[in-house]
């Protein structure tokens, strides 16, 4: 019995759609396979907090959106508001893969590593004028360090794309290219076959 059989069906419904309702069919499969590995491969430990069927499958489809936690409330509710540009999960996610390409290494993604570079020669400018006082689309939680920034664009770039691309195109498509995907389209993955880091997204 996989994962998603398991769970309550209504729980298991709703949460299928809220995760991957914009997505075609073959995209729906491939997000959902994902999420069920990545269930199946972590161990979940719940500590100083009540097990919850959804835990798992919300941390596993933001792994898989961006591919720690700090209040489960908090996380839960932002997955439930997915278009204020706030989200605990893809923020912290975002942290994650930094960390992991560029200070333990150990899992590194050649692909985003090297694009990287690519992406801060749009966002560093965009940046300093924050740091400078110039407010803009992204959440000024962005201006208190460049990791700060980085976290709070993947947060506006997966909740509030549409104003994201007409507000701070060159950034949304640094973005787009760094991720190889793009949530407004209907796809979402740029290179499914390959050719950077392949990931899917819940729109």
């Amino acid at each position: 019995m996989t994962y998603f059989e398991s769970m309550n069906l209504p729980i298991r419904h709703v949460m299928a759609r809220r995760s991957t309702a914009s997505l075609n069919k073959a995209g729906k499969r491939r997000f959902l396979t994902r999420v069920q590995h990545f269930i199946e491969v972590k161990t979940f430990k719940y500590i100083d907090v009540e097990p919850d069927e959804r835990m798992p499958l919300l941390i596993g489809a933001a792994a898989v959106q961006l591919v720690m936690i700090q209040s489960w409330g908090h996380f839960v509710k932002e997955f439930i508001n997915y278009s204020d540009g706030q989200n605990v999960g893809l923020h912290e996610m975002a942290h994650a893969l930094t960390y992991v390409n560029f200070t333990v290494r150990e899992g590194r993604d050649k692909t985003f590593h090297d694009h990287f570079t690519e992406f801060s020669a749009v966002a560093r400018p965009i940046f300093d004028r924050m740091r400078a006082g110039e407010a803009n689309l992204l959440d000024a939680y962005a201006a208190t360090n460049y990791q700060e920034f980085w976290a709070v664009c993947i947060e506006t770039f997966f909740e509030r794309s549409n104003a994201f691309r007409k507000l701070l195109p060159e950034l949304y498509i640094s973005l787009c290219s760094l991720l190889d995907q793009d949530p407004l389209t209907a796809e979402k993955i740029l290179q499914p076959d390959g050719g950077g880091l392949t990931l899917s997204v819940i729109d």
